[in-house]
């Protein structure tokens, strides 16, 4: 029994390390998905948001199966948005007090659905320094539009990876640990099967 625990059990401890830093991952970006912790903007308005540094996208959201975009217009392809027309929305992002603007760059290579409501990214950007920022959006004849700001999802990501990565990294100690002593035993084996076939003879 004893031998049998030992050429098995760093293998297990391996795989339980590997399993628990995966699952940890996963439970780690469902509850913190930013997603699900996005801030609307007041759209057409100003806005009044405290942040903390880090990355942002601003996200346009929209609810039915067609794209009901309100102020910007969509052209798809068999039913998929291709290019989104940002002609006549304006957002403007700035250090409340200083007024010191933060730069955003187009950006419409994520989307994502929460809860029915599908989005878009339109921009992304980067808060150096962390406070209240006045967010001014204009639209085109003042057409109401939803428009909500992200954390950055993939350093969210990235982090989670990592975390699962660490896991992966530290098992392989006992990986290599397990596979010597599993091997050691299976060595041992073979020689005392073959003595008792050679006596059964």
């Amino acid at each position: 029994m004893k031998a049998y625990v030992r050429q098995y059990l760093f293998l297990v401890l391996g795989g339980l390390m590997i399993v628990t830093g995966i699952a940890y991952s996963v439970i780690d970006f469902i509850r913190h998905n930013p997603f699900k912790d996005r801030i609307p903007l007041e759209a057409p308005g100003i806005s009044q948001l405290a942040l903390e540094p880090g990355r942002y996208g601003i996200f346009h959201e929209y609810s039915s199966r067609e794209y009901d975009l309100g102020a910007l217009e969509v052209t798809t392809t068999n039913g998929q948005a291709t290019d989104w027309q940002l002609e006549g929305l304006a957002i403007h992002i700035g250090k409340n007090g200083s007024g010191v603007p933060v730069r955003m760059k187009p950006d419409t290579g994520t989307t994502f659905s929460v809860n029915g409501k599908k989005a878009q990214s339109l921009y992304r950007m980067t808060v150096n320094e962390g406070g209240v920022y006045d967010v001014e959006v204009e639209t085109p004849e003042n057409a109401p539009i939803r428009l909500s700001l992200v954390r950055d999802l993939d350093g969210r990501l990235l982090k989670d990876l990592k975390l699962a990565g660490y896991a992966v990294a530290g098992s392989v100690p006992l990986l290599l640990a397990g596979w010597f002593f599993y091997s050691r035993e299976e060595r041992r084996k073979r020689p005392a099967f073959a003595r008792k076939r050679r006596k059964g003879r």
